[in-house]
């Protein structure tokens, strides 16, 4: 085959990526909707160096990698840290195919496994990758789609589950599923083997998320929602009137995040980001036991000292100690055991109440207005009566506030129009009335257009035309 690295000029012209600056563009594109850092890494002499840039300066930054050895990109955009705690938009799936640890496939070239994985893939029914990068000694299959917020993140991650099964025989690396991995970048060097990191395919299509999704899950959304309505049906329920779609699929894992998001939400809050002494076990352990339905146990234990030591400064012994039982759930649940619970099995990872949370750290009704999940009762109550009133304006209904005001101006205009019949001037029709000249003057022009609509236009009392 020929080389990987080709003309520049040509390879543009085919529409592959040639330079960092390229690949950060098709990755990251610094349109409307995209926002958050993103991490650039890199490796020099054993130590671990990142930096975190704003979307829109990330094409100057990337311009140092061209060339330089063991340079990456975080392939999602965060809030700060590259860490799942902080993911804010997920823009891209991803597979990283170490194929160099297969022996059917070591030294062969990426292409030839680039089109070994296409045959896996089609076998699949799943969509071709939008660009595939020889890495140096691996190959990185990447599928972006446009702009998901991190409640998409469960299902983000059945998707790369299910990419990581499909190409397991090209040595699909489990250990690059989460969400905060970083891949190599185009243009830069592997340190080891000493080739550049070269895009192998052209520039595909960028996808929208939940069509993605809808391709490479079993299931997609809307069989998942004939399967509630089904159960629902066996269950007798009725459905409310005007609710005319079915709600998203809800699973633990979206619980869990939802409820993730709005821990850090009170975080920020009520403590500026930073708990203080005599909170941080309460709110850590929480938030690290919702992180345990998100992540893998090796990347749950990575995430879980990051924001132990940013939230409460814990450093990783302390966190070890303090969360081991959280960890040791999590490595059950992966393994596929269960515990039982009142005469059940179920999934050994801990479960709360949002009760029992709320109760736990004390979250008043104010601070729940600002939350998603994590609401008692008064709360959703409220946000069901807003809801209610929400719809009927949208129907064109009246609310009862503005019903009854208008029921009092009718009786006002009705009172004006008969003291105005008795002979009575406006200035002492406004006195009795308590309102002001102007209004009683309104009251007497709409009463005599009522007039007007109700007699075809003969005011007099009498009638039109001949007998």
């Amino acid at each position: 085959m020929e080389p990987i690295v080709a003309n520049a000029t040509s390879a543009r012209k085919q529409g592959m990526l040639v330079t960092p600056e390229d690949h950060a563009a098709v990755l990251h594109p610094y349109v409307a909707g995209n926002m958050g850092l993103i991490t650039i890494a890199q490796r020099d002499l054993n130590r671990w160096h990142e930096q975190r840039v704003p979307i829109k300066e990330l094409s100057y930054a990337v311009r140092a990698l061209a060339g330089a050895p063991a340079s990456y990109l975080s392939q999602h955009r965060f809030r700060g840290p590259r860490r799942i705690a902080h993911l804010w938009q997920l823009g891209a799936l991803w597979a990283d195919l170490d194929y160099h640890k297969v022996p059917e496939w070591q030294g062969k070239d990426p292409r030839w496994v680039f089109e070994a994985a296409l045959d896996l893939l089609a076998d699949a029914r799943i969509p071709k990758p939008t660009f595939a990068v020889a890495t140096g000694r691996g190959l990185a299959l990447v599928w972006t789609h446009h702009a998901a917020p991190r409640g998409a993140l469960p299902r983000w991650n059945a998707c790369q589950r299910v990419l990581y099964q499909t190409l397991r025989p090209l040595g699909a690396d489990r250990a690059a599923l989460d969400a905060a991995r970083v891949l190599r970048i185009v243009g830069s060097v592997h340190e080891r083997s000493g080739q550049t990191v070269a895009a192998i395919s052209p520039v595909g299509h960028t996808w929208d998320f939940d069509v993605l999704a809808d391709e490479i899950l079993p299931l997609t959304r809307g069989e998942l929602l004939d399967l509630r309505v089904q159960r629902a049906t066996r269950r007798a329920r009725t459905p409310r009137d005007g609710d005319k779609s079915p709600r998203p699929a809800f699973t633990a894992a979206s619980l869990w995040e939802g409820r993730l998001t709005d821990l850090q939400t009170l975080l920020d809050l009520r403590w500026w980001g930073e708990l203080p002494a005599g909170q941080r076990d309460t709110w850590l352990f929480l938030a690290i036991t919702a992180m345990s339905w998100l992540a893998e146990p090796k990347v749950l234990q990575r995430e879980a000292w990051a924001l132990a030591k940013q939230a409460g400064g814990w450093d990783e012994r302390e966190a070890s100690v303090r969360l081991q039982a959280i960890f040791q759930r999590a490595q059950k649940a992966a393994q596929g055991q269960e515990i039982e619970w009142r005469g059940q099995l179920i999934d050994p990872r801990y479960r709360f109440r949002n009760q029992t949370m709320i109760e736990w750290l004390g979250i008043t009704p104010e601070e729940q207005r600002h939350m998603r999940v994590l609401i008692g009762a008064d709360e959703a109550r409220r946000r069901e009566r807003e809801q209610r009133r929400q719809q009927r304006r949208e129907e064109g209904m009246q609310s009862r506030d503005a019903y009854l005001a208008q029921v009092a101006a009718t009786d006002k205009r009705e009172q004006a129009l008969a003291l105005k019949a008795k002979g009575m001037a406006t200035a002492a029709i406004a006195r009795e009335l308590g309102v002001s000249r102007t209004r009683v003057q309104q009251y007497l022009k709409d009463g005599c257009k009522g007039s007007v609509a109700l007699y075809g236009g003969n005011t007099s009392g009498g009638t039109s035309g001949t007998g």
